[in-house]
């Protein structure tokens, strides 16, 4: 991709990847796009360390967050650069409601998607730091009854683990626990399940900085 953005035409014979005679339609950017990687496992994430303007992982535990900090390291030092020369933003699924229940609620059934039908490297990550066991449960349910019966299978644990929801107060101390592990350098806020633009709105404006 950076080479790519340099408007030349590219010609690669790599191990895994070929590419044979790729070049912008359009003119090159006067500056480089920066490129983030959403990575997940302990290779990639060190490989958006060793390479990579930021690293964005989403739905990752905060203990995995923590974890994984350490291959995004490992990365930086391989390639001879410091943690100023890459951001890291998590990616933080967000609802605000005064109900803190229903904005929990809205998250679960998201949850319940992306853990079950999206893929499978949403529902590693999950097991991996401490959810093993409702993962299964999660699983089990969307086969047998969809996604209503997949988030009743999901513990509130588990959804202040990887989002920040609730009533205002609730939704900015789960971000500010993400905020806080070492190494973040900000979050960016994503919505969590189907929020309508006026929940949209006052979900940004009370997480706002």
């Amino acid at each position: 991709v950076k080479e790519v953005q340099t408007g030349e035409r590219v010609e690669y014979d790599g191990e895994v990847f070929e590419v044979d005679g790729m070049k912008l339609t359009s003119p090159a950017p006067d500056e480089p796009v920066e490129i983030d990687v959403a990575a997940l496992g302990p290779k990639t994430t060190k490989m958006a360390g060793k390479l990579a303007d930021g690293w964005n992982p989403q739905l990752l535990p905060k203990q995995g967050l923590r974890e994984r900090m350490e291959a995004f390291e490992e990365g930086l030092e391989e390639s001879g650069r410091t943690q100023e020369e890459a951001t890291v933003a998590p990616v933080v699924r967000c609802c605000v409601a005064p109900d803190g229940e229903q904005a929990r609620q809205q998250a679960r059934m998201m949850l319940a998607f992306m853990i079950a039908r999206y893929g499978p490297f949403y529902r590693q990550a999950v097991a991996e730091f401490g959810w093993e066991d409702a993962v299964e449960d999660i699983q089990e349910g969307w086969d047998e009854g969809g996604v209503a019966e997949a988030a009743g299978e999901i513990p509130d644990g588990l959804v202040d683990d990887v989002a920040a929801v609730g009533t205002p107060e609730e939704a900015r101390n789960r971000l500010e626990e993400f905020e806080e592990i070492e190494g973040v350098d900000y979050v960016r806020v994503a919505f969590a399940g189907m929020l309508g633009d006026d929940q949209k709105d006052s979900t940004m404006k009370e997480l706002a900085p």
